[in-house]
């Protein structure tokens, strides 16, 4: 495949031509974009989060099951089976062989199969878990044989027991994090990310071993969901709107963060239901970027040790197709249309969907106050958010990453001078993903799901 072939095809394309037009073609460039981050590994097929010697080179079991949601949705589709549920198998079965003998799946893995995780990320057995019930529970819809049954039965067993015992506070009947979605400690406490992916890929797990007729599992983790289901929406869901989390005190956090959306996000809540109507409205009022449009993901301030900016603050792609997603799904396609062409605007000219964006002037903000006086090394290995007993090898190893993703956007910026933005991250799998399936709303509610 030609390196400069273009992704590109525009919201624009799709009104213009609505009549004739088959989102398959779409989907089909995004396929593709998926096989380029599809390496071989150890052991099985890698799909990493973004190209090779980009800054992520690794899967992570958040990216990978945003990757299978949609590989999931795109394998149902007739004409596209035969493309997507291999990338779904592949997906699946590296995640699988990469769990450890205690239930553990950490936060990445390289090539070799080998966890690099830096953080304590507590909400990576749900999204391990998600990766491989969406391609089972996929192989069972289209009649495809799973592949290591017994082994995914035994990695799912393993995931509960594991979650449950180290994470799961049997107090409060809420899992506990030190980091999750973000990397930092504004999420440390009972967040409302971790606690909906955990209903999830336990709701899930439910659905598989009732397939299989495993009774005695399906028992056991029923057994969980009717404390926990309950006390989820009891302890995030107030009148005046959801919450992002409870800190380890039990003081609630109200600030506005894009993990609002969880409830919708993860299909567990109405999303015309009246609460969830003004959590959207709240995130989309108080986290809209006023220079380059789209959602930040929280407010941004240098000086909380655990914010962090990443290059310069400004709003990231995912997140911005997860509200368009919403738009949709109520019915606002003119709302979901908008969010989609600002991010078609600021694709590469390959068509490479970024993972988020920043100015020029925030960035040189950045390095001036964070990066040379060394505050963002602070940020990103604070003891408080590190694994315990990491070999430092993994810390350079990450500032490498982080020192050349900088010094490529600075080479840009000299050569782009007349450029407004920058991008960070082109392509991530999961800007795409989310694109993808925001689509995948904008078709379902026109009617037009062909498959």
């Amino acid at each position: 495949m030609p390196g400069n072939k273009s992704f590109i095809i525009s919201l624009g394309k799709i009104e213009k031509d609505k009549d004739k037009f088959n989102y398959d073609l779409l989907f089909e460039n995004y396929l593709e974009i998926v096989k380029r981050c599809r390496k071989k590994a150890n052991r099985g097929v890698a799909i990493l989060a973004s190209l090779p010697g980009r800054r992520y080179p690794y899967v992570y079991p958040r990216d990978a099951a945003a990757l299978s949601r949609v590989l999931a949705s795109l394998s149902l589709r007739k004409s596209l089976t035969s493309r997507a549920f291999p990338l779904l198998k592949d997906l699946a079965i590296f995640i699988l062989f990469s769990q450890r003998d205690d239930g553990y799946w950490g936060q990445r893995y390289n090539l070799k199969n080998k966890e690099k995780s830096i953080y304590r990320q507590e909400d990576n057995i749900a999204h391990s878990m998600e990766v491989i019930l969406n391609y089972v529970l996929t192989a069972k819809e289209i009649g495809q044989p799973i592949l290591y049954k017994n082994k995914v039965k035994l990695a799912l067993r393993k995931g509960v027991d594991f979650a449950m015992r180290n994470y799961y506070r049997q107090e409060i009947d809420l899992f506990f994090s030190t980091t999750s979605i973000h990397e930092s400690a504004i999420e440390k406490g009972y967040s409302i990310w971790v606690n909906f992916s955990y209903l999830n890929s336990f709701t899930k797990a439910v659905k598989f071993f009732e397939q299989e007729r495993e009774e005695r599992e399906v028992e056991k983790i029923q057994q969980i969901l009717e404390r926990f289901e309950n006390n989820v929406f009891r302890s995030f869901k107030l009148d005046t709107g959801y919450i992002r989390r409870y800190t380890p005190a039990g003081d609630i956090d109200f600030r506005p963060d894009v993990t609002l959306l969880s409830p919708f996000y993860f299909g567990f809540e109405d999303p015309e239901d009246k609460i969830m109507v003004r959590t959207a409205d709240t995130v989309r009022h108080h986290l809209w970027d006023p220079l380059l449009g789209g959602l930040q993901r929280y407010l941004p301030f240098t000086e909380d040790i655990n914010t962090h900016t990443h290059a310069g603050n400004g709003p990231w792609m995912p997140y911005t197709a997860i509200l368009a997603q919403y738009y949709y799904r109520i019915g606002e396609i003119e709302k979901g249309d908008e969010l989609l062409r600002l991010i078609d605007n600021y694709r590469t000219p390959e068509g490479y969907i970024p993972e988020h964006l920043s100015t020029r002037e925030r960035f040189e903000e950045f390095i001036r106050l964070e990066w040379d006086t060394g505050l963002d090394y602070q940020k990103e290995f604070s003891r408080e958010i590190l694994l315990p007993d990491i070999p430092f090898n993994y810390i350079v190893e990450e500032l490498n990453n982080m020192r050349r993703a900088y010094s490529r956007i600075s080479k840009w910026c000299n050569d782009n001078k007349n450029s407004s933005f920058i991008r960070f991250c082109s392509p991530l799998l999961w800007s795409h993903s989310e694109y993808i399936r925001a689509l995948l709303e904008r078709e379902r509610k026109e009617g037009q799901n062909e498959k």
